[in-house]
């Protein structure tokens, strides 16, 4: 990847333009129930520090772009759990006269007591998770109002130390091919297909699917998207050989005027997860943000999730999962944001009978510089 993004820069023009816009945060968390557990054992204080160093170049034909991001993380009283996490982000694109080219890659460094709630919901422990990804991608406009994207990418996700935990590492490799065509000023119609392939050391998985979208300006302010789609996974374990099928669908309606902006959205996809197996995702969300005046402004959401595994060769259970969340945020200075905030999550597995719940109130000071 770094020779890669090196070898465009050689041969980026000299004028291009280079822009750093470093972004520094101070966060502090109090969770009532951080594992998410029917009998907490106590609640948490985190105090999080977090670095952002996006650097970008833009010339005539090139778009080059670099984001490190250092995490550093304590908890009070848990020196156990004190941790340090970072990523790198790349991507490189050319511009050409029928569309552009280019690629995105990241490399994620985390711990599970981060990542579990979405990933799987398995927060019993605190393991290190390392996520590394690679996505090149071609646009051809081949018509005035119809135009082919096509991308490759490969995601290779692994656990330290986890043996004695259903955390499983994976690769996964997809194909994607998307025709859009832009039907009138207000709609455009979106055709996909892609083929995907995840290996893991509890099962193999093959996924096809193919669906296609409508997105429509309905009526000035509201705007929408309609998707549907059909899939067929086919898996093959030590213990189990099974083929599996059933729709795929998305959902988003957007409501915004000068200070309000209200949203829906609901899908159903199938994507790889930390179990090592690819699991079903149902997902209800609703939102709404106001603006009070030009530095103040508040969000509020509430957003269900249903996990399924798409194998029953593994005793690991499906699972909800759902959060409500609210915001308010005051641009004090144009560069520095305070924000406080609190959710509320719950998660239910299949075999319990009752939903265990934890409440996070969040105090966060924002530095956002600049492009200079």
């Amino acid at each position: 990847m770094s020779v890669l993004t090196a070898t465009l820069a050689c041969n980026a023009k000299a004028d291009a333009a280079w822009f750093v816009s470093p972004q520094v945060a101070v966060q502090s968390l109090h969770n009532t129930n951080p594992y998410l557990l029917h009998r907490p054992e106590r609640s948490m204080t985190t105090d999080r520090l977090d670095l952002n160093l996006p650097l970008m170049s833009e010339s005539e034909l090139f778009d080059l772009s670099l984001a490190p991001q250092f995490h550093f993380i304590q908890t009070r009283n848990r020196d156990d759990l004190d941790r340090n996490e970072y990523s790198l982000g790349a991507g490189a694109s050319r511009r050409m006269s029928l569309g552009d080219a280019g690629f995105n890659g990241d490399y994620i460094s985390d711990t599970t007591l981060t990542s579990a709630f979405l990933d799987t919901g398995y927060t019993g422990v605190n393991k290190q998770r390392t996520v590394q990804s690679l996505e090149p991608y071609l646009n051809w406009q081949w018509a005035a109002k119809s135009s082919l994207m096509t991308s490759l990418k490969y995601q290779k996700q692994d656990y330290k130390d986890a043996a004695l935990t259903p955390l499983t590492g994976y690769e996964y490799a997809q194909a994607n091919v998307t025709l859009i065509h832009e039907i009138d000023d207000q709609d455009v119609l979106k055709c996909g297909l892609d083929r995907s392939k995840m290996q893991s050391p509890r099962v193999d998985s093959d996924k096809t699917g193919v669906q296609c979208s409508v997105v429509r300006e309905i009526a000035e302010p509201l705007n929408g998207s309609l998707t549907l789609g059909q899939y067929r996974v086919s898996s093959a374990g030590v213990f189990e050989t099974r083929a599996q099928h059933g729709a795929l669908a998305a959902l988003d309606l957007t409501y915004q005027t000068m200070n309000i902006r209200y949203g829906l959205r609901g899908s159903r996809s199938v994507e790889p997860g930390g179990y090592g197996l690819l699991v079903r995702t149902d997902q209800l969300e609703v939102n709404a943000a106001y603006s009070i005046n030009d530095a103040v402004w508040t969000r509020a959401s509430i957003t269900a999730n249903r996990y399924e595994m798409t194998t029953s060769a593994y005793a690991l259970p499906d699972r909800d999962y759902a959060v409500a969340q609210w915001n308010v945020a005051w641009q004090y200075l144009p560069e520095w944001i305070f924000e406080v905030g609190i959710n509320n999550a719950r998660q239910r597995y299949d075999f319990e009978t009752s939903s265990a719940s934890s409440t996070t109130l969040l105090v966060q000071l924002a530095y956002h510089s600049q492009r200079y």
